[in-house]
């Protein structure tokens, strides 16, 4: 499920950006409009759009797997906003061929009318989403595809043309009576008149020259007929001559005449044949003509189409201007806030530059003052490696007498005053060490044996007297003052503050004798301090009141010390 909240935070982990959520939201709506406008072809009072702190968590209108138009088209807009116009380019080539792959998915599921052409998409696809029955549906209809068209079916309706009356003419299927429906003259028109004048004059002309090529062909079959009779003739009486010396110059004479009449005979069958053929070839224009006044019909009905497709073009063309001079608008309204971001984010860099300069002149500052420390401790160091090395062999100049008072020469003076050191003691030779024996308690002016634990006694006895140094009066008086102090907690209630003031009642309030300290307790310390919250002393017995800059929104628990103030 694709919702606002889920979009936005993809887009801001594949192409991270400095745009608010807000901002980012008003180009989801931009491509919830397309989708609307031009998929689901909804009008302009139907449409909805979404806020980012209201509507984060609705999900968006088109589902998995073409939700990657939200983020196909928010990337884009980053990278037209961020002037990077050459990814816009192929940002946006990339959410217009999404875009496209889901407006055919649409198409394809929720039955399109007239997608394609008569010759399965010779025409194009025209751009209709939505069917007559998607329509109804949308508007309320629950039955199925099948019952709607059921109910779209009345009482069959029959058409006829009437010859007569040179009229279309229609009626019920039940009824018996035919009532006009049109004149045909005011469908043909002159166009269409004169094809069909056109049409029937070249009806007549073939049927004529029909009846021509068939008397022709018939004409000619006899004449053919009546010259291979001769030619026979002919035949039978060259067979007789060569048989009959004495008839050959009579029967000569015939053959030649014979021969006469079957060549007339043949000049007029190839007369006719050539009529026939005449008439054939007006057949064929007859024909041609036919098909030319066919052809123009077809063509004015193509014409008609034509007229019909341009105006659909044009309305289509209206509403996309309509579309993007409202995308235009848009895309204006989120240049304006972009613009006003920009200055105020101008503003606050200017105000973080101003900031760090200061810092810098501070850091500056503070450097020059820590070089200057550094020198001072510098010079400080080297002094005391001085004075160390006076008092360790003196030489230096730095003291009066270093060089007969310092480590060095009194440690000479002790090894010449002992005699260059101890050489044995107690039957120890070489580099004499101490050992438990070599002195006795009187010999270095120790107190004798048990005495430390006397002085322990001693010291045990005086801390148990209880009234060796105060009297039984004085312990009296101070255990008094121990009952003098004594805590409580105190409650501001959120609702109790009126005009920056709270007074609190408790008993243990005392208008005089005693001070009192005032601490918010662990819980609402902080809420506290951000109030300003401060108390009056207690001047009434058993209420104190509290003051406040900013009127806290909670209860508040305040811890309270009062002790006594005088003897």
């Amino acid at each position: 499920m694709a919702t606002l909240k889920s979009v936005i935070e993809y887009v801001d982990e594949i192409k991270p950006n400095a745009f608010s959520n807000e901002a980012k939201t008003q180009w989801v709506n931009e491509c919830e409009g397309l989708v609307q406008t031009e998929v689901l072809l909804l009008a302009d009072t139907e449409l909805i759009s979404y806020s980012y702190d209201t509507d984060k968590n609705k999900e968006l209108l088109v589902k998995h797997p073409h939700v990657k138009i939200y983020w196909a088209y928010l990337t884009a807009m980053i990278d037209f906003a961020n002037g990077e116009y050459n990814k816009y380019q192929n940002t946006m080539q990339m959410f217009n061929a999404f875009f496209g792959e889901y407006m055919r998915w649409f198409a394809l599921w929720y039955h399109p009318a007239d997608t394609h052409g008569e010759n399965d998409g010779e025409d194009g696809w025209r751009g209709y989403y939505i069917s007559a029955y998607g329509l109804a549906v949308k508007h309320g209809y629950e039955g199925t595809e099948g019952e709607w068209l059921e109910s779209l079916y009345g009482e069959e309706v029959m058409l006829r043309y009437d010859g007569t009356a040179d009229e279309l003419q229609w009626k019920y299927k039940s009824a018996e009576q035919w009532d006009s429906l049109m004149d045909t003259e005011a469908l043909r028109g002159e166009i269409v008149s004169q094809t069909l004048s056109a049409a029937q004059s070249a009806r007549e002309k073939a049927e004529s020259a029909q009846t021509a090529a068939e008397s022709a062909a018939q004409s000619a079959g006899t004449s053919a007929q009546s010259a291979s009779g001769s030619a026979s003739s002919a035949s039978a009486a060259a067979q007789g001559a060569s048989n009959d010396a004495a008839l050959a110059a009579e029967s000569a004479a015939d053959a030649q005449d014979s021969k006469a009449s079957s060549a007339q005979s043949a000049q007029t069958a190839t007369e006719k044949a050539s009529a026939a053929q005449a008439a054939a070839q007006a057949a064929q224009n007859a024909k041609a003509d036919a098909e030319s006044a066919k052809a123009a019909a077809v063509t004015a009905g193509a014409s008609a189409e034509s007229a019909n497709a341009s105006a659909q073009s044009a309305k289509t063309a209206a509403e996309s201007a309509k579309a993007a001079a409202q995308a235009a608008q848009s895309k204006a309204e989120t240049a304006n806030t972009s613009a006003q971001t920009a200055k105020a984010d101008a503003a606050a860099a200017n105000t973080s530059a101003q900031s760090a300069k200061t810092d810098a002149e501070s850091a500056k500052s503070a450097a020059a003052g820590s070089a200057q420390s550094a020198g001072a401790s510098a010079q400080s160091a080297q002094a005391s490696s001085k004075l160390s090395e006076s008092w360790a062999v003196g030489g230096t100049g730095t003291r009066t007498g270093e060089d007969t008072n310092n480590a060095r020469y009194w440690a000479e003076q002790a090894q010449n005053a002992a005699g260059g050191g101890v050489s044995s003691f107690n039957g120890r030779a070489g580099a004499v060490t101490p050992q438990i024996g070599d002195y006795t308690a009187a010999m270095v002016g120790a107190d004798a044996q048990g005495a430390a634990e006397t002085v322990q006694d001693n010291l045990n006895t005086h801390a148990e007297n209880t009234v060796k140094h105060i009297t039984a009066a004085e312990r009296t008086a101070w255990n008094g003052k121990s009952g003098k102090a004594d805590s409580f907690t105190v409650t501001l209630t959120a609702a109790g503050w009126s005009a920056g003031t709270q007074a609190v009642s408790n008993s243990k309030f005392i208008a005089s004798g005693y001070a009192y300290t005032v601490c918010p307790a662990g819980d609402s310390f902080k809420d506290y301090a951000e109030a300003m919250i401060y108390a009056d002393n207690v001047t009434t017995a058993g209420r104190m009141s509290f003051h406040c800059d900013v009127t806290p929104t909670k209860n508040l628990t305040v811890n309270i010390l009062r002790t006594e103030a005088t003897a």
